[in-house]
Formats: structure tokens, sequence, C-alpha cells
């Protein structure tokens, strides 16, 4: 398995429709958090293994333009991803948009890599940073009242499949899940 402090995230050459806005929180994700190593772009959902052994987990393309799974990984600070959760539905109009989907943003964060002097989970802190750069940030592609939280093991990654799970509940690791519906605008050329 390659580890992801070897993957450097990439961004598309021409996103259109939702990944507009999804490269545009990702960019400023990667600018406006500190914290933050690695912030991937939208994650496909797929299936990998034997038939006896199927499992779904994240993939995102890395620099080299290769898909990589996005699995718990505590060699790395931090790293995110999205991923959509709904169909696009239609909406007659949001602030100029035309469209909505529901967004997951997932976090996993090595606390111990983060803040050495800091031995406390200071997870809530890292959530409310994400959440101040998606509010003041997104004002007109994301609903605040659709923003739910999961936390923890397995929430942040309950729609995957992740290997070995209980040894991330021992570790100083948090890991949390934004949900959110966004908005965003399909052009016709």
């Amino acid at each position: 398995m390659e580890f992801l402090r070897n993957i450097t995230p990439s961004l598309l050459d021409n996103p259109k429709g939702v990944d507009v806005p999804i490269q545009e929180i990702q960019l400023k994700l990667a600018s406006g958090l500190d914290w933050l190593s690695k912030s991937f772009g939208k994650a496909i959902v797929r299936e990998e293994g034997t038939e006896d052994d199927l499992k779904t987990l994240p993939f995102c393309y890395d620099h080299r333009r290769e898909y990589v799974p996005l699995n718990p990984d505590d060699t790395v600070d931090s790293y995110s991803f999205m991923y959509e959760t709904d169909t696009d539905t239609t909406i007659i109009s949001q602030n100029g948009k035309d469209r909505n989907t529901n967004i997951s943003l997932v976090f996993f964060c090595n606390l111990e890599l983060i803040d050495k002097t800091n031995d406390t989970l200071f997870e809530e802190l890292l959530i409310e940073d994400v959440l101040e750069v998606l509010t003041s940030s997104f004002k007109d592609n994301i609903d605040n009242e659709s923003i739910s939280i999961k936390k923890r093991f397995p929430g942040a990654f309950e729609d995957f499949d992740t290997t070995d799970n209980r040894k991330w509940f021992s570790k100083n690791i948090a890991s949390f899940k934004i949900n959110f519906d966004l908005y965003y605008q399909i052009k016709c050329n």
C-alpha cells in the first residue's frame, strides 16, 4: 500500500458542473486551514476486491492521474476529500444557482502530528475552523441549515469499508464528516 504522505492532490484541468465549486472548496481548505496537509477534491466511491471480499472505498486522482484509495492513514498529519451522497436535484433558483447535490466532506487528522505539544482531543477546534471556511467563503453555494456533522470512527467513514476500524478508536485521531447541500450552476456555452 502506498501511503498518502507520498501522494500529491491534483486539480481538474477544466472542471464542469458540481466539480467547479468542489474544486473551489478544495483550494480554499488547502489555503485556509494551516493544519490541513492534503486537500483532495471529489472522490469517487467504488468497489474493489474479489467477489468474496468486496469493499466500498473512496478514491481520488493523485498528481500522476492515478486513482488512490483514501483509507485512514496516520502517516500524514491530516487530509480531506469530498464525495456526492445524493443525485442532482433541479431547483428553481437559489442565489443564482440552478442545481444542488448533497456533499460529504471527510477529514482524517492525526492530532499528534498536527500539534505535538497538545495531548488532548482538539477535534472540536478543527471542526470550527472548517465551518468558518465553509460558511464565510461559500455563502452562495452552501445551505447552512443543511449542515450536519458526524464525528469519530466509524461515523466519518461510515459509507466505506475501511481496514481494521478498531485501531483508530485508541489513537489520538480525529475523523469527522460534514454533510451539506451544495448549490451550483450548469453553464451552457
